[in-house]
Order: structure tokens, then sequence, then C-alpha cells
């Protein structure tokens, strides 16, 4: 069972990494507007310290993809069988799993095995497997970051300019 699992190792990973970054998008683009949020009320009220929050907003972010991606949605033995079964494994992938894990008994069990053994050796799943992440989101995303960049670097509060009188302007 391990050979085989490490046979399937490389498109586990890219699995990982797929869902990891859609974690990250989803996070980053929650953790943006939230830092939105927090510039345009700094600007009415001033105590409210809009850089440190949104700091702590974006780590938060990542930490919530790192924490969904890698230890509650980890990406299953057989999550990985079934997308490389659709990659072109035949469903030999999955039952190779499903023999393995209960035991071959019989001569036919043995022969289905070792297929499925040669067709993932002769493949390479992850380089078929095109990661898939929600464009629209990342487009947000993009437009978040600029305007809080905006936001934060570029329009700071100032004092209002006192009123000057005609005779102070003609000196």
């Amino acid at each position: 069972m391990k050979e085989f699992l490490r046979l399937l190792a490389p498109l586990r990973h890219k699995l990982m990494a797929e869902r990891f970054l859609k974690w990250f998008i989803y996070g980053e683009t929650a953790a943006g507007i939230l830092c939105l949020a927090v510039v345009v009320l700094s600007k009415f009220w001033t105590e409210i310290p809009s850089l440190p929050l949104c700091g702590v907003f974006v780590l938060l972010g990542l930490l919530i993809a790192l924490g969904a991606a890698f230890f509650l949605r980890k990406v299953t033995e057989k999550e990985t069988a079934e997308t490389a079964d659709a990659l072109g494994g035949a469903e030999r992938m999955i039952t190779t799993m499903e023999l393995l894990g209960k035991g071959t008994q019989n001569p036919v069990e043995e022969m289905a095995v070792a297929d499925g053994f040669a067709k993932a050796r002769e493949m390479d799943f992850a380089k078929l497997y095109r990661m898939c992440l929600p464009v629209k989101v990342l487009r947000v995303l993009a437009l978040v970051v600029v305007l809080d960049l905006c936001r934060c670097c570029g329009m700071r509060r100032q004092k209002p300019m006192p009123m000057l009188s005609w005779r102070e302007l003609s000196r």
C-alpha cells in the first residue's frame, strides 16, 4: 500500500497545493475586505489603529488557509485515487486502493493490483492534472488589495487649514 501511495504522492502534493491556494485566496479576500472596512472606519474614528488591525487580518487569513488546507480538509488517499482515475486511470487506481486495503485473495485480484501498479508507474498524473483556481475571487482579491494599498498608503487624514482673511492673503 505504501508503495502505491508513493506512486500517487506527486498528484497528492499538487492537490494539496491547489487546496491551500484556494483557501488562501478566500481567506485573504475576506481579510482585505475587513481591512478596507477598518480603514474606512478609521477615517471617522481616529482611535482605531488601522495598520495593526489590517496586519492581524492578513495574518489571520493566512493561518486560516494553512489550518483549513493541511489539517481540517486534508487531501485523502481515496480522493487522490479518484482524481487519478479521472485523469486516465480508468478506475484502476481506486480498485487497487480497495484491493490493497482488504488484501488480495485470488489471482484475478492480484492481476488487478498489478495492473493498477503498472498504470500508476507509466502515467505521470501530476503533469496531467491542471490546477483550477477561483478566477472571479482572485480578481476581487486583486481589486481589494489595490483599494487597501490606496487607502492605507495614499490617503492620510490631514488637519483642516485655517481660514485666512483677504488681508492675510494679500501679504
